[in-house]
């Protein structure tokens, strides 16, 4: 929705996009949101990445030096 919005305002018109067309898109932003909400909160995410499954799912992986931190992440972000 907030992507929908983004074009809408910059004057596109989102009507007629195939939703495969924007889910890379999508999926960073999701990422970046997270690890600045990560950062905010001083946690060590380690390497974040994307990952596409073997059923063509984006995965967004976060891999954390530490548990408690792991931890933390899912408890306050997730």
């Amino acid at each position: 929705m907030r992507l929908i919005g983004i074009l809408v305002a910059a004057g596109e018109d989102p009507v007629g996009l195939i939703e495969d067309d924007f889910v890379q898109v999508v999926a960073r932003q999701a990422m970046a949101d997270r690890v600045c909400r990560a950062y905010d909160l001083g946690l060590d995410l380690g390497s974040p990445r994307m990952e596409l499954s073997e059923q063509g799912d984006m995965d967004l992986v976060f891999a954390f030096e530490r548990e408690v931190d792991a931890a933390a992440f899912k408890i306050a972000i997730l």
